[in-house]
């Protein structure tokens, strides 16, 4: 990891439990991208090592080499960092990572600010996770939402509302050269899958409830026209997805591809991007999805309701509709015109939310914390 003596800037030490798939993994990666924009340096420290990389160790970017998702040994080389980086802001992400963002600060750094940032997930916390919290929030100096419904979630939870800050996830940026080699390796991936020539769907995310595959692949069932569905990502539901496709008489038509590094050729190659979720505390995925002009239909839920307006920049229907989201899968597949409109719609609506704006807020609260700004800890 580079030391922080080759700079006199302040330094924020961002922890994460593993450096996988993931929104708060790919901002993470962001951050690491724009190293030279603001004001602060950014160092990342991953709690463990998993095979599937978002974050890759090197830089300002360290994976702990262990595979064990429930260890204390990270703590130790933690505080190491905190010494030999100069560290004035922790800012951790992800349950796991807020819980040694806490220890850090009771066994050895009381007066070091804490930043917890809440991604998403608080209705499914674990009895464990629970008794926690307590101490998270006792150490907590500021958190930060994704979304006004992130917020909402916070504040159920007892914390004052002049200890949150709402912080949109940024939306990605490509310059014409990239989107040209991107469109190259969209060509490409049409012709090593084998795809025919019909319309393309994508599902991009975690294979678990909360993303709502299922529901997918229940409204494909019903539909009248041809298609084929890409499925990028995995997770504990895979093989009941499946099954389930197959029962449904659909699984010729669907292509589980997995993990993939480099997801820019699927959103590039798409027709459409459906984001069927229960439930998304922000929801990177229309942005991905608009930054290679790909138009979305999406459930009308949780933070995507900041940004997402049916008709305007997208289709939306109402979550667990299956019937609802096939007829506007449908539409906008026999609807090209439509398709152009709400692409460019989305694309422009992705434009209020450059990364430069994201690490502005940041470094705000970093400044209000170090400066001394900020209320007592929650």
């Amino acid at each position: 990891m580079k030391s922080a003596s080759d700079s006199i800037r302040p330094a924020v030490l961002h922890i994460i439990d593993q450096p996988g798939l993931g929104g708060a993994q790919t901002l993470l990666r962001d951050l690491q991208h724009a190293a030279d924009e603001g004001s602060f340096d950014h160092f990342v420290f991953a709690l463990r090592y998993t095979t599937e990389q978002i974050l890759t160790e090197g830089g300002r970017v360290e994976l702990f080499p262990s595979k064990r998702r429930y260890s204390f040994a990270p703590l130790f080389r933690l505080r190491r960092l905190v010494e030999q980086q100069r560290i004035s802001v922790l800012h951790v992400h992800l349950f796991r990572s807020w819980v040694f963002g806490a220890l850090l600060k009771q066994l050895w750094y009381p007066h070091l600010p804490l930043i917890t940032h809440q991604h998403g997930g608080l209705g499914n916390w674990s009895v464990l996770e629970r008794q926690l919290f307590p101490f998270i929030r006792k150490h907590t100096d500021r958190f930060i939402a994704v979304s006004e419904i992130a917020r909402q979630g916070l504040e159920q939870l007892g914390i004052a509302g002049d200890k949150i800050r709402v912080v949109p996830n940024p939306s990605p940026s490509f310059s014409a050269d990239y989107i040209d080699k991107v469109d190259a390796g969209a060509l490409q991936l049409r012709e090593t899958l084998g795809l025919a020539d019909v319309p393309i769907l994508l599902f991009a995310g975690r294979l678990e409830r909360q993303k709502g595959c299922d529901i997918l692949l229940q409204a494909l069932h019903a539909l009248r026209c041809d298609y084929q569905l890409l499925v990028i990502g995995h997770g504990s539901c895979e093989r009941d997805y499946r099954s389930l496709s197959e029962s449904l008489g659909i699984g010729q038509r669907i292509h589980f591809l997995g993990y993939q590094q480099e997801v820019d050729p699927f959103f590039r190659l798409a027709t459409v991007t459906v984001v069927p979720s229960r439930m998304e505390p922000f929801g990177r995925i229309p942005f991905e999805s608009a930054a290679m002009g790909t138009p979305v239909i999406a459930a009308n839920v949780g933070g995507m309701k900041d940004f997402l307006r049916d008709e305007e920049n997208s289709l939306l229907f109402e979550p667990e509709d299956v019937q609802g989201l096939a007829r506007q899968i449908e539409r906008l597949l026999n609807d090209s015109e439509l398709r152009v409109r709400l692409a460019a719609a989305l694309t422009e609506t992705a434009k209020g939310f450059p990364l430069s704006d994201t690490i502005a807020s940041y470094e705000q609260c970093y400044r209000d914390l170090i400066d001394g700004r900020s209320a007592d800890t929650v």
